[in-house]
């Protein structure tokens, strides 16, 4: 258990107060979830626009016709 025994005398030289020093900033947090929020939307919307000739994601499908995307 050495790793353990490592961080406990990390934390306590220094934690300051013996508390932990980690902290996350709000905006960046936001950010984060954020980009998450728009990946998600983003993966619905290829999810439900699939190509009706080769069932394939509009971003992966290779079909020439622009008409090949069905809505559901």
């Amino acid at each position: 258990m050495p790793y353990t025994r490592f961080w406990h005398n990390y934390i306590q030289q220094h934690g300051g107060h013996g508390g932990s020093t980690l902290s996350v900033d709000p905006a960046a947090l936001f950010a984060v979830a954020m980009c998450l929020f728009l990946l998600a939307c983003w993966a619905a919307y290829q999810t439900q626009s699939r190509c009706v000739e080769c069932r394939s994601w509009p971003v992966r499908c290779r079909c020439g016709s622009a008409h090949s995307h069905e809505r559901h």
